[in-house]
């Protein structure tokens, strides 16, 4: 955080208690898919982080095939107001 306070922070309420923020447009996509990756590795259980490791070599692979991480938008429906 001190080394570069304008792409990550504490956010307020849970930044004391180890939550690091991250200002998404200072850094690339591949860079936040690894800070997202080492924040799952460093809370999820060793059961499901072993699952995960079988399933897939691949970052972007999930052990379960309908989860996918995607850094993709996704598309918004345009809904008319009457």
């Amino acid at each position: 955080i001190e080394a570069a306070p304008e792409t990550f922070y504490r956010p307020p309420y849970v930044g004391g208690s180890g939550w690091v923020g991250i200002e998404i447009a200072r850094v690339s996509d591949r860079e936040l898919q690894l800070h997202l990756k080492e924040a799952w590795n460093l809370i999820a259980p060793e059961k499901l982080k072993a699952a995960q490791q079988t399933a897939s070599s691949s970052p972007s692979e999930s052990a379960n095939p309908d989860i996918q991480l995607s850094l993709e938008p996704k598309a918004r429906k345009s809904v008319k107001k009457k």
